[in-house]
């Protein structure tokens, strides 16, 4: 039977390696307790109210673009995304996926893309 785990590690973004989720415990949910917050969000840490990000890339085939997919898909939310590609030099909305974009996420993304 499927059941929630309250899983406590770190996720591994390298260049030319698809992100990973490096798992240093796995406990049931109701035998969890958090020692600490792992990350503390305010509304002030997300997007403003227009709820889009834009993200910049080379091209959606390129590799970083990928793993900024990864990202997308592990912290998926409400927040739309939009992509400009410098290559067509157009934009194109992802209709199918939305990311919820913290703090965490936006500077993940931002390491990975530039700013």
């Amino acid at each position: 039977m499927d059941s929630a785990v309250f899983a406590e590690g770190t996720l591994s973004l390298r260049e030319n390696e698809a992100p990973k989720i490096l798992v240093r415990s796995v406990k049931s949910l109701e035998s969890a307790t958090i020692s600490k917050p792992v990350a503390q969000v305010n509304a002030a840490d997300s997007l403003p109210q227009s709820g889009k990000l834009y993200l910049r890339v080379n091209s959606l085939s390129d590799e970083r673009w990928k793993q900024a997919e990864a990202i997308i898909e592990i912290f998926s939310g409400k927040d739309h995304v939009v992509i400009y590609e410098k290559e067509s030099g157009k934009y194109s909305a992802i209709s199918n996926k939305g990311v919820t974009a913290d703090r965490f996420v936006i500077g993940e993304l931002k390491e990975l893309l530039g700013d």
